[in-house]
């Protein structure tokens, strides 16, 4: 070790204090930026567990695939495992209860789909053979059929079939029950029942049948079946989809990817929030980083103002600039050597504690064995992350060190190089003493005196600030745009949903309002509602009622040509909802609509919700679809649909709706949501006129079903109530989304779990920057401010000079930091709305606790120093060389 490196050395020992604060301030920098790299992949990992979880881990599938191509499949050179599913058939089910999903679909997995497919066994075991099967469990508590294992069930299977107004077979049926669908080709098949198994996460809950499993043995295949091969290849990069797409050429096939799970790799540019969070982590490590240089270099620049003695001394005996050059590096290369690592450490083991706090919220949300947060260690991460330290540490030390080289031992002894005492330098104005008094004007005379101190002390703020904004405007932008990827407000989510059906031997228009007064009088009921839907196309007679890109979406969709001229030319899917009277009074409350207008029973008074969820090109936002206002009326045509065969002439069924707009808002009552599709449009009136339209629309053939939605303080108590009453003959379902509400709430609680602990590890940062530039900045000047008491400056007076002092630094430190931390706020917007179009708001409740913390953190810290240099002895100090 030469001598510059052992003076460099001794320099830091003897200044242990702010060595370890400059320590500090780079592990908290690095830990900031290792948590950020590794809660962006331990994310990506549970995202990852989650789609496999309910998917399957499977990366490519090909459809439709004949036995002869199945080996080219399976033995190519890229394929790990190969599964293979096909559909055996479907089949009506005996004594169903639930008309929604009459069927019940077997599909036949071999051993590998057993294995890669996920699904949990709750009795029994797996199908070994092609006459036996198992169960989901739901298809007895939803669908009212109760086989039990060791059972031997007989079906009729057959293929889904819907045809056309003709009676001509059009299409298979495949996930929603169709109103002109049949079973066709059937033929008889027993199964031994060996096996019940929870509800398969890749059953759609739209699905119009329960998915039971059989064995498949493809050696036993007759040729005629039809496969659907998932591949997990052996190594994920870009060529997946060339080769993907090359074998399916080669054998004539079709393929598809799994997106969901691709994009969790970041192979998939169909997930744009993956990307923006991809994108946005880098952009704060950059703004960390960029905040580290501030703190950083306000270190190395004190160092500096405090070692030009010493560095003079060296230039005096021969020292080259090179020598003082690296006499600051080597400061840094030391710092820098003690801070990484244990900032690596700090911030993995953040990630570790967080990890370990936030499982039992994980479980809760996906409510699944296996999907687990961990910490993942990714040495790219760990590389990019010291390398960019590395980088923020270098260019913090470089302005200094190229000041360190140019002391000569003249400037050194004469120590005036950081202080110019200039007359037009340290004037002030004489506002500044009327305002503040002689100590106020003093006070901003030390700052001018000191200038670089000064502008290392406001640059270390100011960056405090921008840094302290761009955090909080990131975590409030993500949580903005989890509640619009929710697509629902969670405030108006119901905890349990019930569907009651009118009994056979009950009049079909007012079977239903007796069991929902009792309903109604349970005890444990915090909010209530209960309507009636009725869907059905309505064709405008006028497109102006729609807003332009609504217009041109149908016009390009072709609806225009295929209405005919009998109707008006734009057709849109209508959700008419009849709330019960004291419901919809609340809602028209609330949202300020035209409460005589809409219970009038002849004008069909509506509130329109003009609000909707959209994704165009991977872009999520919200959207309107109605150009109208309160007072506007809406007219136009449906098609009546009594008498059910699908012949007849359209004139004949051809009725006529009109509406008045009571009110049109984006809010939602109890047990609504959001429309996703451009053409569905929600509309809400009294149950009498949803009746009415709907007894119009489908004449005998509907079944007047009512829904009521359920807040509670105590969920079991209420749900048990209604069981009794299912469990009496009424006919009612029972759904409980409590299990969905609180999930909901455990993902807001984690994206909450995340923002404060940034906010909170940015904050020390932040305060860690401010109290390492002014206590030292405050030690290096103690014999300054000895001076001023060893020629009468009292305490008082000196205390008051300190105040302002602090007073003047906050001030100056956010008239350049707010800007500088609006515009990155904006920056941090750009990056978000490349996703989610959230739009921009300022945060001004962060805004005032930058202000606020700002303040008080420069207060107190200089409080503290001013304290310890009053304490001191004012020869002792005048003699200190040390801080």
């Amino acid at each position: 070790m030469n001598i510059v490196s052992k003076v460099t050395v001794k320099h830091l020992r003897q200044n242990r204090k702010r060595t370890a604060v400059t320590i500090l301030g780079i592990m908290l920098s690095v830990a900031l930026i290792t948590a950020i790299s590794a809660f962006a992949e331990s994310f990506l990992d549970m995202m990852r567990q989650s789609e496999i979880v309910q998917d399957g881990e499977w990366h490519v599938q090909f459809y439709d695939v004949d036995k002869e191509k199945l080996p080219a499949i399976e033995e190519d050179g890229h394929v790990d495992k190969a599964s293979v599913v096909t559909t055996v058939g479907t089949a009506s089910l005996p004594d169903g209860e639930n008309e929604y999903k009459p069927y019940l679909l077997v599909q036949g997995f071999d051993p590998t789909a057993m294995e890669e497919f996920p699904t949990t066994l709750m009795e029994g075991r797996y199908p070994e053979s092609a006459d036996e099967i198992v169960l989901p469990e739901h298809l007895k508590s939803n669908g009212g059929v109760e086989w039990k294992v060791g059972d031997t069930i007989q079906l009729e299977m057959g293929t889904r079939v819907i045809h056309d107004q003709d009676g001509d077979r059009e299409a298979p049926a495949y996930y929603g029950l169709e109103p002109d669908e049949t079973l066709e080709d059937t033929h008889p098949a027993s199964y031994k029942v060996v096996g019940i198994i929870e509800r398969p996460h890749f059953e759609s809950y739209n699905q119009a049948s329960y998915t039971a499993i059989t064995y498949l043995d493809t050696s036993s295949l007759d040729g005629t079946e039809k496969l659907d091969v998932s591949v997990k290849v052996k190594s994920l990069n870009k060529g997946l989809y060339s080769w993907a797409d090359g074998l399916a050429a080669s054998l004539d096939v079709e393929c598809g990817y799994n997106t969901s799970l691709l994009s969790y790799y970041l192979l998939s540019g169909n997930n744009t929030i993956v990307s923006m969070l991809t994108r946005v982590k880098w952009v704060m490590m950059l703004i960390v980083a960029a905040g580290s240089v501030a703190v950083i270099y306000s270190s190395f620049s004190i160092s500096i103002s405090e070692r030009s003695r010493y560095l003079g001394m060296l230039a005096s005996v021969g020292a080259t600039k090179k020598q003082k050059r690296n006499s600051v590096f080597t400061e840094a290369v030391i710092l820098g050597a003690i801070g990484i690592p244990l900032g690596l450490l700090l911030g993995f083991a953040g990630v570790f504690v967080t990890t370990q706090c936030i499982q039992g919220l994980v479980n809760g949300m996906y409510g699944m064995e296996g999907v687990t947060m961990q910490v993942i260690v990714s040495w790219p991460g760990i590389l990019g992350a010291v390398i960019l330290a590395a980088a923020t540490i270098l260019i913090s030390a470089w302005i200094p060190a190229r000041r360190a080289s140019r002391i000569t031992p003249v400037e050194a002894i004469r120590q005036n190089k950081d202080v110019k005492l200039s007359a037009k330098q340290v004037k002030t104005s004489k506002l500044t003493r009327a305002l503040f008094g002689f100590e106020g004007e003093l006070a901003l005379k030390n700052l001018k005196r000191n200038k670089k101190r000064y502008r290392a002390t406001v640059l270390s703020l100011v960056f405090s600030i921008a840094l302290y904004l761009s955090v909080a405007s990131f975590t409030a932008y993500l949580k903005g745009a989890y509640r619009m990827q929710l697509g629902v407000d969670s405030s108006k989510t119901p905890d349990i949903s019930v569907t009651l059906y009118p009994d056979e031997e009950e009049d079909q228009e007012n079977g239903n309002d007796e069991k929902i007064e009792q309903i109604r009088s349970m005890g444990n009921i915090t909010e209530f509602a209960s309507a009636v839907n009725v869907s059905f196309s309505y064709y405008l007679d006028d497109g102006n009622a729609l807003t332009e890109e609504v217009r041109k979406k149908l016009e390009e969709g072709g609806n225009l040509e295929a209405a005919g001229e009998d109707v008006g030319p734009y057709v849109i899917g209508v959700r008419l909802i009849g709330m019960d009277d004291a419901s919809l009074k609340e809602f028209a409350a609330r949202t300020g609509a035209d409460e005589e207008q809409l219970f009038d029973a002849s004008k069909n008074g509506v509130i329109l919700i003009n609000k909707r969820s959209d994704v165009t090109n991977g872009r999520s936002s919200w959207k309107e679809s109605w150009n109208l206002k309160t007072g506007d009326s809406v007219s136009g045509s449906f098609f009546k649909t009594e008498g059910g065969d699908g012949a007849g002439d359209y004139k004949e069924s051809l009725g006529r709706l009109g509406f008045t707009v009571a009110g049109i808002t984006d809010q939602l009552p109890l047990g609504g949501y959001y429309d996703s599709d451009f053409n569905s449009m929600c509309m809400y009136t009294t149950v009498e006129n949803a009746v009415r339209i709907g007894n119009e629309l489908y004449g005998a053939d509907w079944t007047n079903a009512s829904q009521v939605y359920l807040r509670t303080d105590d969920h079991d108590a209420l749900r048990a109530e209604l069981k009794n009453m299912a469990d009496e003959g009424k006919n009612i379902y029972v759904y409980s989304l409590v299990e969905e509400q609180k999930t909901i709430n455990d993902m807001l609680l984690l994206v909450n779990v995340f923002v404060y602990g940034f906010i909170i590890l940015t904050a020390l940062i932040c305060v860690t920057s401010i109290f390492n530039t002014i206590s030292t900045s405050m030690a290096l000047r103690r014999r300054e401010y000895a001076m001023l008491k060893s020629v009468g400056m009292d305490p008082a007076r000196f205390g008051r000079m300190v105040a302002y002092e602090s007073i003047f630094y906050g001030l100056k430190a956010l008239l350049y930091g707010l800007p500088i931390g609006l515009i990155l706020m904006y920056g941090i917007y750009l990056s978000i709305a490349s996703a989610i179009a959230t739009g921009f708001y300022i945060i001004w409740g962060q805004v005032a606790i930058a202000v606020v913390c700002v303040m008080a953190v420069v207060g107190l810290t200089m409080w503290y120093s001013s304290r310890k240099i009053k304490k001191a002895n004012i020869v002792d100090v005048l003699k200190d060389e040390n801080i």
